[in-house]
């Protein structure tokens, strides 16, 4: 099932469908293995299936199959993997987690079990529903994941008050970050670090593409000298205000409906499947007291700053720490709740 999750996670072009690892073992030995590589394409059971040799397909019979998620029992764009499994004749399957929609979860196990398969579920459960967190957040909650992204020193600040930009993390650090945004689709930030720090907001430092550039500007105060002016990039600003400029698209919101939720709402009818943010202290804050953010990603510098902005409160456990270059690099996800540590 490890290896199952490996081969999920290469799967982030199959969005907005969840990412699926299936593994086929036989005596200790796989001779299956595959993932859901694209919406509309097999599913990653039909792969795994489908890459078994010729001179191996006479052990589906006496195989197992590993899979990261419950395997669907409806007709979509492809066909119900309960059927191509069911005429594979594997007679047993351990599914890390179910379906999340509730018309759908469960019934995949049961048709296999009605079919004499020996069907288990839970192995590897938490990894496998962090896999499916994008498509649930999508899909269930109608809104794009969120990561919030931020670095902090080793005092705990997130920046320095009088407005100057202030480079926290180191450059490892930087270029990692400049690689997770070409696996975002969008990126977001507020209307005072679009004034203080003039980001170009792209992945320039990696060789992949650009997320969707997005400012919140409630009252227009952005300066259209800015560099996210510059056409690069498709780039959307949400306000208040009637605004023109041709190298932006203004997303117009009526200040009674202003919200992160209307706003993840409007995003997700866009097709922003995930969303990075990378505002302020007050905007990442902002984003965990509405419950309205799904991970993390703290890089804590060794260096300190004597002063400054505190970065944000996280109400959840640290997941794993990583390091990178002199830096740290803490992952948190909102679903595991602990007693408040302040990051």
């Amino acid at each position: 099932m490890a290896y199952a999750c490996q081969l999920a996670r290469r799967g982030r072009s199959a969005a907005p469908n969840p990412q699926v690892g299936a593994v086929i073992v036989y005596q200790n030995q796989i001779i299956g293995a595959g993932w859901h590589r694209r919406a509309g394409g097999p599913h990653a059971e039909v792969e795994a299936l489908q890459s078994v040799s010729p001179d191996h397909q006479a052990w589906l019979p006496k195989a197992t199959m590993y899979v990261t998620l419950e395997p669907c029992n409806h007709q979509g764009r492809t066909g119900p993997c309960t059927e191509a499994l069911i005429q594979a004749k594997i007679p047993e399957i351990h599914i890390g987690t179910t379906d999340p929609n509730p018309e759908v979860a469960g019934n995949g196990a049961e048709r296999l079990r009605a079919n004499g398969m020996k069907v288990t579920v839970g192995l590897w459960e938490e990894e496998c529903c962090r896999l499916i967190a994008p498509f649930v957040a999508y899909q269930v909650a109608q809104r794009p994941y969120v990561l919030l992204k931020y670095a902090v020193s080793a005092d705990g600040y997130i920046g320095i008050k009088n407005g100057r930009q202030e480079k926290i993390s180191s450059g490892a650090s930087q270029y990692l970050v400049h690689k997770l945004r070409t696996e975002y689709d969008g990126i977001l930030i507020g209307t005072n670090t679009a004034i203080n720090d003039d980001p170009e907001l792209t992945a320039r430092k990696y060789l992949g593409e650009s997320p969707v550039r997005i400012i919140l500007d409630r009252h227009g105060r952005l300066s259209q000298q800015l560099r996210i002016f510059d056409g690069k990039v498709k780039t959307l600003i949400f306000t208040c205000q009637a605004l023109k400029h041709e190298a932006v698209e203004y997303v117009r919101i009526n200040q009674e409906d202003w919200g992160i939720s209307r706003i993840l709402s409007e995003l997700h009818s866009r097709g922003i499947f995930r969303l990075m943010v990378e505002g302020g202290a007050a905007l990442l804050q902002s984003f965990i007291d509405a419950d309205l953010w799904d991970e993390a990603l703290l890089i804590r510098s060794r260096h300190q700053l004597g002063r400054g902005i505190l970065a944000p409160t996280l109400i959840s456990p640290v997941a794993h720490i990583d390091r990178i270059g002199s830096d740290l690099l803490e992952a948190y996800f909102r679903d595991e709740k602990a007693t408040k540590v302040n990051s």
